[in-house]
């Protein structure tokens, strides 16, 4: 059985100042893939002004409909979206977090949270952040 996911917080609890932006790219694809699939109720690959509602109530901290509608189009689109989140939170993420990795044992089958592979041998299996 896999080891439990990390959630958004504890990931962002240690990003070192000199973040690979791809990575953090590929973080934040991760979360808006999950918020279209959550909100995106028609499935049309937009969010329109009616499931944004629902959107912002869950998450109060977004700017306006009109903010995130960057092409003024009266939907929000997965670009959109990930543009936003990368933009807005690259100069929080850059000036605050840092990893700290230490080589780890683990006493029951864990898989590689980055490739999904199991990780092999009796200790020192693998690097993972204090």
């Amino acid at each position: 059985m896999p080891a439990r996911s990390p959630l958004f917080g504890d990931w962002t609890a240690g990003i070192d100042a000199n973040v690979d932006e791809l990575m953090l790219r590929k973080y934040i694809e991760a979360m808006v893939d999950a918020v279209f699939k959550t909100y995106d109720t028609d499935h049309n690959g937009f969010i329109s002004m009616e499931e944004f509602q629902d959107l912002s109530s869950n998450f109060p901290f977004l700017d306006s409909f009109a903010a995130l509608d960057t092409n003024s189009d009266g939907v929000i689109s997965h670009q959109e979206l990930s543009d936003y989140f990368f933009q807005a939170n690259l100069p929080l993420m850059r000036r605050s977090f840092s990893h700290v990795f230490h080589e780890a044992s683990y006493l029951s089958p864990t898989f590689c949270y980055h490739c999904k592979g199991l990780l092999w041998g009796l200790i020192k299996q693998g690097w993972k952040c204090r």
